[in-house]
């Protein structure tokens, strides 16, 4: 079994509150218990769920009373670490759930963010290969376009 940590970036000005992902390849996902953003009992990982082949991955914050972001701006964030067979991408991917889930980032309203202020990466883990429970980074990067940068 492998695991594969889930971080989040955020840039200042944009807070995210929730997010919506499709994985392959993993089993199963465990809430990082230190991130008390987080709103266990309103997120949840669906195996699944649309049989496709495809997992669900659901995180949001804590909005009682008042919402919290998922990642101060400016700093990484481990949500959690899903655990799996595979140490290599592929097999292992994480994608948008835009069609499906109607956003992949959500504000702190859970209106959903335009996807294209955002960057999903799998990247190695430094270290990985040295030992066997690591696989890699899943790493969700929500951020601003540079100023006169074209946006695909």
């Amino acid at each position: 079994m492998f695991s594969w940590s889930l971080l989040l970036r955020v840039d200042p000005g944009e807070p995210v509150g929730a997010l919506s992902v499709w994985t392959t390849g993993l089993t199963s996902f465990a809430f990082n218990p230190a991130d008390t953003s987080i709103s266990v009992p309103d997120s949840s990982y669906a195996i699944d769920p649309i049989e496709g082949g495809r997992n669900l991955l659901f995180v949001s914050d804590t909005f009682r009373p008042i919402p919290a972001p998922l990642s101060p701006p400016g700093v990484q964030t481990l949500l959690g670490t899903f655990f799996g067979s595979y140490r290599t991408a592929p097999p292992v991917a994480i994608q948008d759930c835009e069609a499906e889930c109607g956003y992949t980032f959500a504000d702190l309203s859970f209106y959903g963010m335009p996807s294209t202020l955002y960057a999903i990466h799998v990247v190695p883990e430094p270290g990985a290969n040295l030992l066997p429970m690591d696989g890699a980074l899943l790493v969700l990067a929500f951020m601003k376009p540079a100023r006169g940068a074209a946006v695909r």
